[in-house]
């Protein structure tokens, strides 16, 4: 990453005086008076009901640290999301800043959507350059030039294989499951072997019921785009359509010979309930769960069951594309040095950003403690029929945000520390994939892959090996081979930058 000299909060403060003072000529977003208004578009829940009292809250308290500066917001619904920032892009009406969630950054940043922040960084940044670790802005950047801000939230997850505890007790070997998880980056052969001696003893003890989820989650690798990805061990990189790998190859073959044995359930081509079948009593014995220390409670509570969890991995590995995006400055807007003040606050200011995220304090939420509130929404983010509230990630810096109802104790602590600091990171990270020349290419894959999924993950059909060939046959007709090796050329390219 280009090293970005930081100007010093003095120097931040006199050039914020002089570009307050210093109007000129008026500009779009003007008024008589000299006063700024700059247009910030988002996705989130849409509008709601405080929507405005809040904003306006936000704004008062803006005026104390920029006199001059108002922000009107626009908060679109997820799905119109991308539809409307492009409307309001054609039919050039004003924004100054622009979330990127759902937008794709590269083609923003090769259409000369969003202004170079460098500079603008480096005159009023000190705060949010000193907010987020130094390694995190390659996310945004290409070929020295930072385009955005990113998002900061838990960088890294990872599965585990959820076990119903009582049975587990009685006849997994727990310890040996473990070591051959945690022995390789790769889910490998010892570890189906294993999970086949379970389900075989469950078996003969009466107690398989619908047997393994048939859908298994995968480790060791990182996505490049798409279905193609590289080994996360592999320091050449090398970038492989993966369900040309062995491994997964393999995988099709365990589970037909798994779908005979009774190992996966008898519907499985035609069943669409399998979430409605982990931790019932007649559901399944294995399935995969999102890891968290908390996670097994929460299961207990939502099953009436107990369950274990078993993580795929003992460290955390943080990939080339596990920022939820980040946010930007349009390259059209007339106050960039404004815009950059204004996010300078946002990410670094607890008071301001949970202002904007969570509302007002008594209205919208209780402060149980300096640290934790409680909201009037139950599920972890407000939807647009409650009266308040945005997604923390999109606004930016989560690391500033209040815990919630919803968050356990010890959860900041957790993905801040025990996940983001893992040094065990993607040599990727600010890799970003030009599809110019491939994106036909790959929709015609992904629309092959449509074809053969169902029908190759369920283990019901005898001939899947004549089907799987038959799949990889029409990928290779369709372009896959020029796809690895466009995605490989970028890849040893970015490599070469980076390390020279």
């Amino acid at each position: 990453m280009k090293k970005v000299k930081i100007a010093s909060i003095v120097l931040a403060s006199v050039s914020v005086v002089s570009a307050m003072s210093g109007c000129g000529q008026k500009k779009e977003g003007d008024d008589a008076q000299g006063n700024v208004t700059l247009r910030y578009v988002m996705p989130g829940p849409g509008k709601q009901a405080d929507s405005e009292e809040v904003w306006a809250a936000f704004n008062e308290k803006l005026h104390e640290h920029l006199p001059n500066v108002d922000v009107e917001f626009e908060v679109f619904p997820m799905s119109d999301y991308k539809q409307q920032f492009m409307l309001m892009q054609t039919s050039d009406e004003q924004i100054d800043i622009v979330n990127l969630y759902g937008l794709t950054f590269s083609t923003e940043v090769e259409n000369r959507t969003l202004a170079p922040l460098n500079d603008l960084l480096d005159r009023y940044g000190a705060d949010v350059r000193a907010s987020l670790p130094e390694w995190v802005w390659d996310y945004m950047e290409i070929d020295g030039i930072q385009y955005g801000i990113p998002s900061y939230q838990m960088l890294s997850t990872f599965n585990s294989f959820a076990f119903r505890q009582e049975q587990a007790d009685k006849y997994l070997d727990k310890e040996a499951l473990k070591k051959a998880l945690y022995s390789s980056n790769r889910l490998t052969d010892e570890v189906y072997d294993i999970l086949e001696d379970y389900m075989r003893t469950l078996k003969e003890n009466g107690e398989l019921y619908l047997g393994i989820n048939q859908w298994k989650p995968e480790k060791g690798y990182e996505t490049i785009l798409s279905n193609y990805n590289i080994d996360i061990d592999d320091p050449e990189c090398k970038v492989v359509y993966k369900f040309r790998r062995e491994e997964l190859k393999k995988d099709y073959e365990r589970q037909a010979r798994w779908y005979k044995e009774g190992y996966i359930r008898e519907d499985s081509l035609s069943a669409n309930d399998d979430s409605n079948k982990q931790g019932t009593e007649d559901g399944f014995v294995v399935w995969s769960e999102q890891y968290s220390p908390w996670l097994e409670e929460s299961l207990e509570k939502k099953y009436g069951m107990d369950i274990e969890l078993i993580p795929l991995m003992d460290k955390y590995y943080i990939s080339n594309n596990n920022v939820a995006s980040g946010t930007g400055i349009m390259a059209t807007s007339n106050h960039k040095e404004e815009a950059m003040q204004v996010l300078n606050l946002l990410q670094s200011d607890k008071e301001l950003y949970n202002l904007l995220v969570f509302g007002i304090e008594g209205k919208h939420y209780t402060k149980i403690s300096d640290t934790r509130i409680e909201t009037p929404y139950s599920s972890g983010q407000a939807s647009m029929n409650d009266k308040y509230g945005l997604y923390k990630w999109i606004v930016g810096n989560t690391s500033l945000a209040f815990d919630t109802q919803n968050e356990p104790d010890g959860y900041a602590q957790w993905w801040q520390k025990d996940i983001n600091e893992s040094t065990w990171r993607s040599q990727l990270i600010g890799f970003i994939p030009d599809t110019s020349a491939i994106a036909d290419k790959v929709d015609q894959i992904n629309a092959i892959k449509g074809e053969y999924m169902a029908s190759l993950t369920s283990g019901s059909l005898d001939n899947w090996e004549q089907v799987y060939d038959e799949w990889m046959q029409k990928i290779e007709a369709a372009g896959n081979s020029e796809v690895e090796a466009e995605l490989q050329r970028q890849v040893d390219a970015f490599l070469l930058n980076k390390n020279s």
